[in-house]
């Protein structure tokens, strides 16, 4: 027996020493510049995008103590990251980030590349934690798509696996669990069939958190999209702007509980948002419906409070016909067809089957050119957001003193 526990012991601690030998060859080897290359190589070799990833640093001690003891994440600097779609451009840019990355999980995943030869490729990028303290990303269609009937999104372009006759078998995971973002910009747009706008967004100064995940493995994809899940959260942005076709509103205090995914629904991106603009109160939310199909829509909902200065952006009579939305216990959708009744007692608009009554609206005269001016601009806004807007956008105005308003009528 104590033979036997010689013998155990004396094979640990020589399996240890060159372990420890390997590590020591394998830091110094590949760890700065050439470690950011090598995942550079082996990730851009499965996906359609560019992931560039200049540098990547991990300490000694730390890296080892993460391969021997479970569980245990080993501080790491990454630098100069750059995510490009398949048309070259870019979509992220970090300058620097610092995370907490498995080492153990890594060097599982190369194993098993090596047990198949070389024939399948597995790489596993686990990281609990990060901080990043600047950059920016864009979310939009591709230049070579941008116009078109099947807009192809940046980011979900650049991280689908690349096709291929045959599948090269192997995957590439990169899981982030949560992730701090210290001052990053974001923008956000799709175009219509004339290639111009219909609508984009833009922050600057965001904090938040987020996390996501990513597997490259074509049999975890599916007619939805890529294995592909991310989330932000706790979202603040001091200063923001959103252009909805014509109308462009500037945003302060921006603040958004969610964006991403909710479980594994990942064609949807649900959102939730709230700020000021033009000395109102703004709510929003909703989802991006089927984002990664070849027709992609949104669903959008608006809650305004005290909402005079964004109501003063629209031409009449849509203004009339929003503000009418006031009297309305449900929440009619702009984006169909819309018509006036006259009545003694009051006037009655009707929207996508709603209906609307307003007293104050009887010192308007709603005449047959009234309705077929409001039909013509609605039908007008649910052409111009094609295809990106399929939906309606139920919209609700409350007004901050609505005794005040009514005295003073309904001229905006």
């Amino acid at each position: 027996m104590r033979r036997l526990l010689r013998v155990t012991l004396k094979a640990g601690l020589w399996g240890f020493v060159a372990l420890w030998v390997a590590y020591t060859v394998a830091y110094f080897k590949l760890n700065d510049a050439a470690l950011g290359e090598f995942i550079t190589r082996k990730v851009g070799a499965v996906e359609r995008g560019q992931f560039i990833l200049k540098r990547a640093h991990f300490p000694y001690w730390r890296g080892l103590a993460s391969i021997v003891i479970p569980h245990v994440a080993a501080p790491a600097v990454g630098e100069d990251f750059t995510l490009l779609d398949p048309d070259g451009n870019p979509v992220i840019k970090v300058p620097v980030a610092y995370a907490d990355v498995h080492i153990q999980e890594l060097l599982v995943s190369l194993a098993k590349t090596a047990l198949t030869a070389g024939h399948h490729f597995y790489l596993t990028l686990h990281f609990p934690n990060a901080y990043i303290p600047s950059g920016w990303a864009v979310v939009a269609p591709t230049r070579s798509t941008w116009g078109t009937a099947h807009p192809d999104v940046n980011i979900v372009a650049a991280m689908s696996s690349r096709k291929k006759s045959e599948s090269t078998g192997g995957a590439v995971v990169i899981r982030v669990d949560e992730v701090e973002l210290g001052d990053v910009g974001f923008g956000m747009g799709f175009s219509g069939l004339d290639g111009k706008p219909t609508w984009w967004s833009k922050l600057d100064g965001v904090h938040a958190k987020a996390g996501l995940m990513y597997d490259s493995d074509k049999e975890l994809a599916d007619a939805t999209g890529p294995y592909f899940f991310f989330r932000l959260w706790d979202v603040n942005s001091p200063v923001a702007a959103l252009q909805l076709g014509e109308y462009k509103f500037p945003i302060e205090g921006l603040t958004a509980a969610e964006f991403g995914v909710h479980g594994k629904k990942r064609q949807d991106l649900f959102f939730a948002a709230a700020g000021r603009t033009f000395g109102a109160g703004v709510q929003a939310h909703g989802r991006l419906i089927d984002a990664y199909s070849e027709r992609p829509g949104v669903e959008l909902h608006l809650d305004v409070v005290d909402g005079r200065g964004p109501l003063a952006l629209l031409r009449a009579p849509l203004s009339v016909v929003v503000a009418l939305l006031t009297a309305a216990k449900d929440r009619p959708c702009v984006g169909g067809t819309a018509t006036y009744e006259r009545s003694q007692q009051a006037r009655q608009c009707r929207i996508e089957g709603h209906r609307l009554t307003s007293s104050r609206y009887d010192r308007r005269d709603a005449t047959a050119s009234t309705h077929r001016e409001v039909h013509d601009r609605l039908s007008l806004l649910k052409r111009k957001c094609a295809p990106m807007l399929r939906c309606a956008m139920p919209i609700r105005v409350r007004p901050k003193e609505p005794e005040a308003w009514r005295r003073g009528g309904s001229t905006l």
